[in-house]
């Protein structure tokens, strides 16, 4: 196919007809936000038989995650325990996944 004069695109297609990276991206992200509740339905779910990782995500996400602690230069030092407090007692885990 000969290249039409003032034509810049070797693939023949109009730039009009071209997606737009931006575009699907966030037209991806609108989907996914639609299934947030249900996301986080599943991850309440895990945490209440004991997932214990789901419980540490919903509340990074709720809170942030905890500082890390940090020592002088060349110091190893690591966070041994993150303990986490419910407002509400009677809703959080029980140990081991026990209902």
């Amino acid at each position: 196919m000969a290249e039409m004069a003032g034509d810049k695109n070797p693939s023949g297609k109009p730039d009009a007809m071209k997606p737009d990276p931006r575009r699907w991206y966030a037209d991806f992200r609108a989907l996914c936000r639609e299934h947030v509740p249900a996301a986080v339905e599943c991850l309440v779910e895990g945490m209440r038989q004991g997932d214990r990782q789901a419980a540490e995500l919903l509340l990074a996400h709720a809170w942030g995650k905890p500082a890390q602690a940090r020592g002088e230069e060349g110091e190893n030092t690591q966070v041994t325990e993150v303990v986490y407090r419910w407002a509400r007692p009677d809703e959080a885990p029980k140990p081991g996944g026990e209902e």
